[in-house]
């Protein structure tokens, strides 16, 4: 495992709540628009010695993102790139897909200010899976072809 550059991030203030302060509009729509560079290359420790799959805004709202304890360290990348929807959070972002499954002129996506919002609204909202399991295989061969790609290239860098 690489130990790459230490990276500062400034993050948009998002709402999981409905009674939560309404805040002014901070993430433009072409920075919600990319894949998600946190899965695959953070690793994050819990106070509780859990490891989460992203940076951990979510990781209280999406069950999926607590991967194991921190004894069992090195299965958790291997775990991750078993599980589709991480990949394809991945490569094409949770707004993306979240445009796919809702339709891109969807009143709710204007309510998004944060990558996170979209992923946690993709992983909590029965709906939305029902979607998911409808068009991922559409998909599945882009997004695995991509991955892939993108795995063998940074292996040669």
């Amino acid at each position: 495992m690489s130990i790459r550059a230490l990276a500062l991030r400034v993050n948009s203030w998002m709402s999981f709540h409905e009674t939560s302060e309404e805040r002014a509009l901070v993430t433009q729509v072409n920075g919600l628009e990319k894949g998600c560079d946190n899965l695959f290359d953070v690793m994050v420790a819990t106070p509780d010695k859990e490891i989460t799959a992203c940076c951990g805004l979510t990781v209280s709202h999406i069950r999926e993102m607590k991967l194991s304890h921190i004894q069992d360290i090195g299965s958790y990348k291997r775990e991750q790139e078993y599980d589709f929807l991480k990949l394809w959070i991945k490569i094409d972002g949770p707004y993306n897909i979240l445009k796919k499954l809702i339709g891109d002129r969807h009143e709710r996506l204007d309510k998004i200010t944060h990558p996170c919002q979209a992923c946690a609204i993709i992983h909590n909202e029965p709906d939305m899976r029902e979607r998911l399991i409808e068009i991922y295989p559409d998909n599945i061969v882009r997004i695995l072809n991509t991955y892939n790609l993108i795995k063998a290239t940074q292996e040669y860098l």
